[in-house]
C-alpha cells in the first residue's frame, strides 16, 4: 500500500493540467500575476490578506508550488480555506492599513521561523483593507524590512 501511495504522489503537480483560461476580473488578474511573479523572484510564500477567502482560493486553483498563507480575521473564512489546496489559513487581527499588513507578515513569518530575514514573499491584498472583493494590490516584500524599519514608511 505504501508503494502505491508513494508512486501516486510522485510528480503529482506535473500531472495537473494548467488552467488555460485568462482572468476576467481585477482580483483574478492580480492573483495570477502574483503567482507568476512569486515564481520569478523565488518567493518563499504567497500571502493573501482576505476577508472572504476569494484571493486565496484563486491562487489555490493555479496549483503553484509556492505555499499559500491566507491571513484573515474571519473565523468562517479561516475554516472554509482549510478545504482549499495548498492553503494554510491563519486568524489575524484586523489591520487598518497596508503598512500594518506588511508588518504583520514579518512578525508572523519571523516569529514562527517560517522565513528568514531577507526571504522574498508575495503579498496580495485589497486597499483599503477590510473590504471583501477589493483585491487590487500585490507586493514583492523582503522579510524583515517592515519590522526592521528599512523603508521610511515602516519607521
Amino acid at each position: 500500500m505504501a508503494r502505491i501511495i508513494q508512486k501516486t504522489e510522485e510528480g503529482g503537480l506535473d500531472r495537473i493540467r494548467p488552467i488555460r483560461t485568462s482572468p476576467r476580473t481585477k482580483g483574478g488578474a492580480i492573483t495570477k500575476a502574483a503567482t507568476e511573479v512569486g515564481a520569478i523572484v523565488g518567493a518563499k510564500y504567497l500571502v493573501a490578506f482576505t476577508q472572504s477567502g476569494d484571493s486565496a482560493r484563486r491562487m489555490s486553483r493555479l496549483r503553484s508550488p509556492i505555499p499559500i498563507l491566507a491571513m484573515t480575521p474571519e473565523v468562517g473564512t479561516y475554516n472554509r480555506l482549510s478545504l482549499s489546496w495548498g492553503v494554510e489559513s491563519m486568524l489575524t487581527p484586523i489591520v487598518g492599513a497596508t503598512d500594518e499588513m506588511v508588518k504583520l507578515v514579518d512578525t508572523v513569518l519571523i516569529d514562527s521561523a517560517r522565513a528568514d530575514i531577507g526571504d522574498n514573499v508575495m503579498i496580495v491584498a485589497g486597499s483599503p483593507p477590510g473590504i471583501p472583493g477589493s483585491t487590487n494590490a500585490m507586493r514583492v516584500h523582503r522579510v524583515g524590512d517592515a519590522v526592521g524599519g528599512a523603508a521610511p514608511a515602516y519607521r
